[in-house]
């Protein structure tokens, strides 16, 4: 039997968070025009941590990021998504507005 993760939702977005030139793509394709604009073309750099409440870890995953701007400063790029299986009321809500 094949070992399966104890939360694959999790796994997967950590995997895809995993590497700079993974993540630099989904910050760049989920960023705002304004924020995305000023960033430099260098791969953002993984840290290490979690700000994540244990009791929040099922359904929600973050990465934290040192990304450089255009004109050289450094920039930390803060990550949070939420992952379920099933929508809940208010993804729901959220997504008959659209």
């Amino acid at each position: 039997m094949a070992d399966h993760p104890a939360n694959p939702h999790d796994a997967l977005l950590k995997a895809t968070l995993e590497t700079p030139e993974r993540a630099a793509v989904v910050l760049r394709e989920s960023l705002p025009d304004k924020v995305r604009e000023r960033l430099s073309d260098d791969l953002p750099t993984p840290l290490p941590g979690s700000y994540v409440d244990p009791s929040l870890q099922e359904t929600h995953s973050d990465r934290l990021f040192e990304a450089q701007m255009r004109d050289g400063r450094p920039v930390f790029l803060y990550v949070l998504i939420e992952h379920k299986s099933a929508p809940g009321r208010l993804s729901r809500t959220w997504i008959e507005t659209i």
